[in-house]
């Protein structure tokens, strides 16, 4: 089924609910020229209440809904979902999540790209335990060896190469500058006083998932312990939703200086109410929590794994880093960041992603790749 010339593209993606792939798919076609082509997003299970589907529907207008359980992807028996590439005919497809990925593998369909978001073999058995995670991994890198992968970062690539010989290319993760920028003037106080935030207070900030993977618990061990060492002033403030949510929030419910949000929509209000952004994160692809956080002038301290490293290799005057699970040594950074002026961190971080994290061009490197993909299609077919 063809309304045109255009270049057809389809992009899978299980379900559009809060996660980083969801925002890297949502600025990719944000920003897709539409006079080449030919969007359509095809989604796979049920939303739930985090879902943002919502917010691309005003951006791609063939959106489909089919509906496909995982026994039936696993199985070769999605048929409805066949029926629709089928009728639909597409040059490519860009495929993310596991699920989405393994699907569009068994139905061998060649033009299939896939983002890669995670490191298999640190994500999935961290998430769902060594035996499920790692058939999980297994699945995965099924798909991801029949189809050309693109991976969200320059390390994470090289961790596939280093650790199994796959040779993967890569785009940097994108962040939306229209949407995250600094602080209106006087939104600080007004939002600090809405939460219930003393003015004068340094605020650290976290938002993201809480999951094992994301280390918050050593984040709340650091301040709950440390936090008169630190400074009386200091403030925790973690924006978010998880597995660990409930547990954690009820573990430190009587500390005064820690504020959990839960789930928010308007992520950049609280970036905004903020100092300094923090991940101890034991793994990640490109972190989007980090460049959104950068993105509204952020200073950051982050864990030294190679995806945080590799921001510092981008503009080392950003912030600080701190040994992976070492508390001294965060608390060391966390203090050396206390005594100096954040002014020009503020500026470089802000610079760092406009130059080389912006979701404009992110997405256009992905649109040279579609583009490069048909075009040896088309050689291939002559």
């Amino acid at each position: 089924m063809r309304s045109s010339n255009k270049i057809i593209i389809l992009f899978f993606i299980n379900s559009c609910k809060r996660s980083g792939p969801t925002q890297i798919l949502l600025n990719i076609i944000a920003h897709i020229d539409r006079e080449i082509f030919e969007p359509y997003l095809i989604t796979l299970y049920k939303e739930d209440e985090t879902s943002r589907l919502n917010e691309f529907l005003p951006i791609i207008e063939n959106h489909l809904f089919v509906e496909t359980s995982k026994l039936q992807i696993l199985t070769g028996t999605d048929r409805k979902l066949r029926e629709a590439v089928e009728t639909l005919n597409p040059d490519i497809i860009h495929s993310h999540g596991a699920f989405s990925d393994y699907a569009v593998s068994r139905i061998a369909f060649n033009n299939h790209i896939i983002t890669s978001h995670n490191f298999v073999y640190d994500d999935y058995p961290a998430k769902y335990g060594a035996l499920k995670g790692n058939v999980l991994a297994k699945i995965h890198l099924c798909a991801m060896r029949n189809a050309r992968v693109i991976c969200c970062s320059k390390s994470l690539s090289e961790i596939y190469r280093k650790k199994l010989g796959l040779e993967f290319g890569y785009i940097c993760n994108g962040v939306e500058t229209d949407k995250f920028f600094p602080a209106p003037d006087g939104e600080k106080i007004a939002i600090r006083t809405e939460l219930n935030i003393p003015a004068d207070a340094f605020v650290f900030i976290y938002t993201g998932s809480f999951i094992p993977r994301k280390n918050v618990s050593f984040l709340l061990e650091v301040f709950s312990k440390r936090f008169k060492e630190i400074s009386e002033k200091v403030f925790l403030l973690l924006v978010g939703g998880g597995v660990q949510l409930k547990e954690l929030k009820e573990k430190y419910k009587k500390q005064r200086t820690i504020l959990f949000t839960g789930p928010v929509r308007n992520v950049e209000r609280y970036l905004w109410a903020a100092d300094i952004y923090i991940s101890a994160s034991k793994s990640e692809g490109m972190p989007c929590g980090v460049l959104e956080a950068m993105a509204t002038g952020l200073p950051v301290i982050l864990s030294d794994i190679p995806q945080h490293r590799e921001l510092f290799e981008t503009n080392e005057n950003i912030g600080q880093m701190f040994r992976l699970g070492e508390e001294k040594d965060c608390l060391e950074q966390i203090v050396k960041l206390l005594n100096e002026s954040l002014e020009q961190m503020s500026a470089e971080a802000l610079k760092c992603v406009k130059t080389c994290y912006d979701a404009r061009s992110m997405s256009q490197k992905y649109q040279a790749e579609y583009l490069k993909i048909c075009e040896k299609h088309r050689q291939n077919q002559a």
